[in-house]
């Protein structure tokens, strides 16, 4: 029988002391007397009672619910983790000032301001047809396409009246050569700037009561004076028809 085992051992069969020599009784009470100051550490030599508890065999933990507590800031708190990203967007949007929304979306908004331009360009493009159509000598329709209709016609009339006016002017440049070729005089004289109409009848007037003949007339207009050169055809002298006209035109 080992002395040091375990007390867990399954106990013995008890033995009398005359079963043993007197020697080894005079053994045991020595060794008795020895092993007795072993017999604070007993607890720690004498193997575990409890047996070691159970290595879960699962990687999940049991959950546990939280206590809550009744403090606002804390459910807030809790509320505001809890809350999905859609109503913090919405929150996000609504904690932005509302003038610089306005800002966006009001009269300085890119989408007002080509709104705007479109509109003045209509108008303005109504407003240049209303004028073309009152400037037409003949009444057309109102629409955009009779306008513009009667607006070429017009224009290519106008072309030939050009062209009729030119000729004319040609015509009148080429008599008024030939008259400048012929023999005549030539008188000088002065008109009223006031009143250049009312003065060139009453020089024309003079030399039809003197009997002399107007081949040209030319004007030149220098400053506030206006000059008119008349190329005649008299039997009278030139003096004399000049100082009559001279007196007519004052």
């Amino acid at each position: 029988m080992d002395l040091f085992s375990p007390s867990s051992s399954p106990p013995q069969q008890e033995m009398c002391p005359w079963d043993f020599s007197p020697e080894l009784l005079d053994f045991i009470g020595a060794s008795s007397d020895v092993l007795s100051p072993l017999s604070e550490y007993s607890g720690i030599l004498s193997p575990l009672s409890e047996q070691p508890s159970a290595v879960p065999r699962s990687a999940f933990v049991s959950y546990t619910r939280p206590e809550f507590h009744d403090s606002s800031d804390f459910l807030s708190s809790q509320a505001n983790k809890k809350k999905n990203i859609h109503l913090r967007m919405i929150d996000l949007l609504r904690r932005i000032p509302r003038d610089r929304l306005e800002a966006r979306t009001g009269e300085y908004s890119p989408g007002f301001r080509h709104m705007m331009r479109e509109r003045q360009r209509r108008e303005r493009l109504s407003q240049s047809y209303a004028d073309l159509h009152s400037m037409l000598p003949y009444r057309s329709k109102g629409d955009k396409n009779s306008i513009v209709q009667s607006a070429a016609l017009y224009v290519k009339e106008l072309k030939g009246v050009k062209e009729e006016l030119l000729k004319r002017n040609e015509e009148l440049r080429i008599k008024s050569v030939e008259n400048s070729s012929l023999g005549g005089e030539k008188i000088k004289i002065r008109l009223d700037p006031a009143s250049t109409l009312d003065s060139m009848i009453g020089a024309l007037q003079c030399l039809k009561s003197m009997d002399a003949k107007a081949r040209a007339i030319q004007t030149e207009f220098s400053g506030n004076e206006l000059m008119a050169i008349i190329n005649i055809e008299s039997k009278v002298g030139s003096n004399e028809l000049e100082r009559a006209l001279m007196e007519t035109c004052r």
